[in-house]
């Protein structure tokens, strides 16, 4: 399997750098690389220059919705187009914008973030000539582990608040526990300069959260997906407890609530669990310990391109 893959040189996450690396690595693929607007004109040159030497079995853009947007229709180019689609849930409930740019491009694959979004997305799309594969989120095992840092909060949160509702209800709901005299031990951690010490401060938490953007269960029609980011693979991977709300693809990553994560319902169930672990530490560091696990064995960067490279040598 060889293909050619598009792709910015540098993301802002170190671990979609490593996966986009590995794929073509373990695809033996090429990679056009483009930094700016005049790189966008030069790229279907270069992927005819390409073809006229070399056999290739398929075009693989990683989702940047301007690169799209500027490119001359991809299939008209003859080999299999594989789009990636960045964030499930942007796609899903952004008003028919992303079902346009699939039907101007033609992709014969779609990578899937979400495997419980792969459903949504073909009632979504409603095309049957597309084929699905999944890639979730991962980390980078190299930085995201165990320091060895003692704990020193009970609850953490790193990370942006912006739309993302739920995560800024929780974090209101914990300092006010601490306005109100709570002996709790809950900190917002703050940016790092490098990603080592953003993992440095998970160790020391025993609990860190992440969330869905909204506030309650999502739903695509009468399709359950919720979310699993990358933060969510983090802090297990950092030896900290994950605190989520509960999202479609747990069963399927290997999470399950009271083994490896705390997962919650709403409000009144995830303050009742929480009260719960940190009264049982005993507990709790078992199930930090049982997150770790599953993390490191398989959902780092590298195990999951092994993943996509399996599901694609099937669909190709």
């Amino acid at each position: 399997m060889k293909g050619i893959v598009i792709a910015e040189p540098k993301h802002r996450w170190n671990h979609i750098d490593i996966e986009i690396n590995e794929f073509i690595k373990k695809s033996n693929s090429e990679h056009i690389k483009f930094n700016n607007y005049d790189d966008y004109k030069k790229i279907p040159v270069n992927i005819e220059k390409h073809l006229s030497k070399n056999w290739y079995d398929f075009i693989s853009i990683w989702y940047y919705e301007d690169l799209l947007e500027k490119l001359a229709p991809l299939y008209e180019l003859g080999l299999p187009v594989i789009m990636h689609t960045g964030d499930c849930w942007n796609r899903l409930f952004d008003g028919g914008k992303f079902k346009s740019i699939v039907n101007k491009h033609k992709p014969n694959i779609l990578i899937v973030e979400n495997y419980c979004s792969i459903n949504a997305f073909k009632k979504y799309l409603d095309d049957d000539d597309i084929k699905y594969v999944w890639l979730p989120h991962s980390f980078n095992p190299e930085i995201m582990k165990d320091y060895g840092k003692d704990k020193k909060f009970d609850v953490s949160f790193s990370g942006k608040f912006s739309n993302y509702t739920d995560r800024l209800k929780l974090h209101k709901y914990f300092m006010n526990r601490i306005y109100n005299g709570d002996n709790i031990k809950y900190k917002r951690l703050k940016s790092t300069p490098t990603l080592s010490g953003y993992a440095k401060n998970l160790n020391k938490s025993w609990i860190s959260f992440n969330s869905m953007q909204n506030e309650s269960l999502l739903y695509y029609k009468d399709i359950f997906i919720g979310n699993c980011f990358s933060k969510n693979f983090e802090i297990s991977a950092c030896k900290a407890c994950l605190l989520n709300r509960k999202f479609g693809d747990a069963e399927d990553l290997g999470y399950k609530d009271g083994i490896n994560c705390i997962l919650y319902d709403n409000i009144e169930d995830m303050e009742e669990k929480v009260n719960y672990y940190l009264d049982n530490k005993d507990i709790l560091s078992k199930i930090i310990d049982k997150g770790y696990e599953l993390a490191h064995n398989k959902h780092t960067v590298y195990n999951h391109v092994d993943n996509l490279i399996e599901q694609l040598d099937k669909v190709l």
